[in-house]
């Protein structure tokens, strides 16, 4: 399944770095509405999770875009490692002696919140339609004040780039999911309202083909 009028959205299942493999569950559905309580323990984990993607969005912005702009990078990511980046911290094999993976500030974490839920509440209804990524782009450009994520050598074109990055991004990986779920390679997560992952799921269980067992005594 790919998206029409751009190559290329997290959920987030397994990102590629340049060092390692990041196994995190992050969706980009609706927000889900739940009758049970999340524990204390569950609600850091989703969070350090949550601070864990922006600095995955942080560190690819800064390859595609930033190229190593002091002024941009001071206002998406930070030198001071609080307890918001410990599963950053847990992966990054160099902490201890320099900061190899990105760490967000709070500001760019939050904006980068509302970016995901926005396109999780836009694209399974808009996913059918011609040059869907510039209608999401557009959305995002028009809700937000972006100017949060570059300095003042960069304009506004420079902040379409940032958001362009990111939607083809979750996107893509949008696409990889309900793909994903097509084949049987994932099933939906509890509480999963995105209506084209359940309709993918339905199909699936659908026309999954039966295993036979076959041995000596069924043998013809």
């Amino acid at each position: 399944m790919n998206s029409s009028g751009m190559s290329g959205i997290i959920e987030l299942d397994t990102v590629e770095t340049d060092s390692n493999a990041i196994s995190v569950e992050v969706s980009v559905s609706l927000p889900l509405q739940s009758s049970r309580e999340l524990n204390d323990t569950t609600t850091k984990l989703m969070h350090a999770t949550h601070v864990y993607i922006a600095g995955f969005v942080a560190k690819k912005l800064n390859k595609e875009l930033y190229k190593n702009c002091e002024e941009c990078l001071k206002k998406i990511c930070t030198k001071q490692v609080s307890k918001d980046h410990d599963l950053i911290v847990a992966r990054d094999y160099q902490a201890c002696t320099r900061l190899s993976l990105k760490y967000p500030t709070k500001p760019f974490h939050q904006m980068l919140h509302n970016i995901i839920v926005y396109i999780g509440e836009h694209l399974p209804s808009k996913c059918h339609f011609f040059g869907i990524g510039e209608i999401i782009i557009e959305g995002i450009l028009r809700k937000y004040d972006l100017t949060a994520l570059h300095c003042k050598n960069h304009d506004e074109t420079f902040e379409k780039k940032i958001v362009k990055s990111i939607v083809k991004l979750f996107i893509d990986h949008w696409c990889a999911e309900v793909n994903r779920i097509l084949h049987g390679k994932r099933s939906l997560q509890l509480g999963e309202n995105d209506p084209i992952k359940q309709l993918a799921s339905i199909w699936y269980i659908k026309h999954k083909k039966k295993k036979t067992i076959t041995g000596k005594f069924n043998q013809v």
